[in-house]
């Protein structure tokens, strides 16, 4: 699993359009990404899960 802080997000997208995430965690297992959505929940901090990133427009503000 890879952390990184205020990360670029157009490079996701098929648009390559978006600001920064402030927290983007890659996650490689099943495991991983519930342990990830779970902290995200038990924080109360938002939550966007990202798949190919076919078709998402992210503002340029970022997430």
């Amino acid at each position: 699993m890879q952390e990184l802080h205020d990360a670029p997000l157009a490079p996701l997208t098929t648009f390559r359009l978006g600001g920064p995430a402030t927290r983007l965690v890659t996650a490689t297992t099943d495991d991983e990404v519930v342990a990830v959505v779970r902290e995200a929940d038990a924080a109360g901090t938002p939550l966007l899960v990202i798949g190919g990133g076919s078709n998402l427009v992210i503002g340029d503000k970022g997430f």
